[in-house]
Order: structure tokens, then C-alpha cells, then sequence
């Protein structure tokens, strides 16, 4: 197995990207990049080279792909607090848990839809077992 390119040396504290850097040897910092490396603020902050423009454009694009990916982990915790069948945020809102088959301990359904379901005999939204081993 390979050395990781952006974490942090246990000895010197530094990354095969950041040494790169500091070396100012641009065909390695475009290798380590190829494979994954994180550039950090540090390294946008030493002295103008070469390869500032491009460790400033993969800053930026890491940067953008971070909030992104925060942006979806925060949509997907508004969504795992909605009701799963009407898709709103409800206060009343329980976990859904067939007794005797399946637990659903991440599922949310709000009061109205779970006695909709149990007035009409539909099945389980989940596992389709019946509502009234749910």
C-alpha cells in the first residue's frame, strides 16, 4: 500500500502535497492532485509560483464540492424529520415499527397518514405487511 497524499506525516506533520509545494515541483503537485490530495489554506498563503493558479482553482472546486455535500446532508435531515408518506414536517410524527416483523426505527409517520392507512387496510408503505401487524 501507497502513502496517502493528503494526510498529514506522523513525523514531519506535513503531506506528500504539501512538501511538493514547498518544492515548488509542479509535475508532482499535478500527480498528487490527480490522486485525490486536498489542498489547504496554508498552501494558498506561501510565496507566488507557478503552480498557485492551479492549487487555487482545485481550492475552489474542493471548496465548492464541500458545500455542497453540506448542503445535501442538511436537506437529508429535514428530509429524515418529515412524515414518509405526506413528506411534511410534522410535530407528531412517530417512528413507524411493525411489531413481530420488521422495526423501522428510521422512518417517521405523522398521525393522520398512519390512521388513513389503518382506516383504509392499506399495508406497511415500507415492508407492505399488514397495518395491523405494524
Amino acid at each position: 500500500m501507497g502513502a496517502s497524499v493528503h494526510i498529514p506525516n506522523s513525523y514531519t506533520g506535513a503531506s506528500l502535497l504539501d512538501i511538493a509545494v514547498a518544492r515548488k515541483n509542479l509535475e508532482l503537485v499535478k500527480l498528487f492532485l490527480r490522486y485525490g490530495a486536498v489542498v489547504t489554506p496554508d498552501m494558498l498563503q506561501r510565496k507566488k509560483w507557478e503552480g498557485t493558479v492551479l492549487l487555487q482553482e482545485v481550492y475552489n472546486e474542493q471548496e465548492q464540492k464541500r458545500r455542497k455535500q453540506k448542503e445535501i446532508e442538511e436537506a437529508n435531515q429535514r428530509i429524515a424529520q418529515c412524515c414518509c408518506i405526506c413528506l411534511e414536517e410534522k410535530k407528531g410524527a412517530k417512528n413507524l415499527m411493525c411489531y413481530g416483523k420488521i422495526n423501522h426505527p428510521d422512518v417517521l409517520i405523522c398521525n393522520e397518514c398512519f390512521q388513513s392507512l389503518r382506516n383504509t387496510n392499506q399495508p406497511c408503505p415500507i415492508c407492505r405487511a399488514n397495518l395491523k401487524d405494524c
